[in-house]
């Protein structure tokens, strides 16, 4: 490999690299989860949602397997979205309100991906992934739906799944996911002409339905941790309406733990 490949590659890893974000703070290359104190909304309340919007969708899929998610959404929180071509140019992919409208607050997706504690062995799948988020003690959430990531997302789900029980849903990493708000890492960064409209904000789900783990996008790496599952939620910091892009605010600030 030559002196060029190596710079190249170095450039694309040093952004997952902890000691170098911690002492390199540049714009624009990674997604800051909030503080506890700057929350939009109360956990309370997020988990009261994604209930709420789980058990419809569990109810619609038991009656129809082929259930219609974004209606489901929709239906059950007045608004919906879904993963499609981004509004920037060279975007690539986006998330658009598809229907209705959301307001400040409001719970928008999950940011899915594999839950990597602190020191745990993530070096081989963040070369070259710009889909992973750092939570505010060190949680890490890859949230990449291709190469290693994917195969290592898959084999704890089936690691941690047995009998009809399911532990996480998998659909994220298909072109057609069955449940529509697990598409948080293709929300794109906002800008001056597309400004940030969603915050990311950690939630922990303690003692969640077990017959609704089949609907949430996240696992831990290195095996169950009881019930209690980290999450990083996307939620509305103001009123988004049809057609409107789903917005985020990519930074490498790291917080202290």
């Amino acid at each position: 490999m030559g002196k060029k490949s190596l710079i190249d590659l170095w450039k694309s890893y040093r952004h997952r690299f902890v000691p170098w974000m911690a002492t390199n703070i540049k714009a624009s290359s990674k997604r800051e989860v909030a503080a506890a104190a700057d929350k939009i909304a109360t956990d309370e309340r997020l988990k009261d949602i994604i209930i709420q919007l789980s058990l419809s969708l569990h109810k619609e899929i038991k009656s129809a397997p082929t259930a219609n998610g974004e209606a489901v959404m929709l239906n059950t929180l007045g608004y919906s979205v879904q993963r499609c071509k981004s509004y920037i140019q060279d975007a690539g992919t986006g998330v658009v309100v598809t229907a209705g409208s959301a307001q400040r607050g409001d719970f928008i997706a999950f940011y899915p991906g594999t839950l990597y504690r602190r020191f745990e062995p993530l070096f081989l799948p963040s070369i070259g992934n710009h889909f992973i988020i750092r939570c505010v003690d060190g949680i890490h959430v890859d949230g990449n739906d291709r190469f290693l990531s994917k195969t290592i997302f898959r084999s704890c789900v089936n690691r941690d799944s047995f009998g009809h029980y399911h532990a996480a849903d998998i659909s994220w990493m298909s072109h057609n996911p069955s449940v529509p708000w697990n598409v948080g890492q293709y929300v794109n960064n906002g800008s001056d002409q597309y400004p940030a409209n969603v915050a990311y904000q950690e939630l922990d789900l303690r003692d969640f339905p077990p017959e609704l783990d089949y609907l949430l996008p996240n696992i831990w790496f290195s095996g169950s941790r009881g019930r209690h599952l980290r999450t990083v939620v996307l939620v509305a910091t103001r009123d988004i309406h049809k057609g409107d892009e789903i917005y985020s605010n990519y930074v490498t600030l790291v917080h202290g733990s």
